[in-house]
């Protein structure tokens, strides 16, 4: 498992322990002494859905209900929409 402090952080390094990542690796970023995050590699689509293939429209008919003012706007962002 690798570590980087941030005082270390050039794009060589980010880019070494993107290698280090992609090989499998953990690394670990520390700031001062404190871990602020680790960076690890997320599991690849084809391993999560183990080959098996979504079926278009599977879920069709599946919605039962939907007000009449679904795509309305919201009152609660009113201050936030354009005039």
């Amino acid at each position: 498992m690798a570590s980087i402090d941030t005082y270390q952080l050039s794009p060589d390094k980010m880019r070494e322990a993107l290698q280090q990542v992609l090989s499998g690796e953990e690394v670990l970023v520390y700031e001062n002494g404190k871990l602020l995050f680790k960076i690890t590699e997320v599991e690849k689509v084809a391993e999560r859905t183990s080959g098996k293939k979504r079926q278009f429209g599977f879920r069709k008919g599946a919605l039962k209900y939907m007000a009449s003012d679904f795509n309305e706007p919201l009152d609660d962002f009113k201050d936030y929409m354009p005039e």
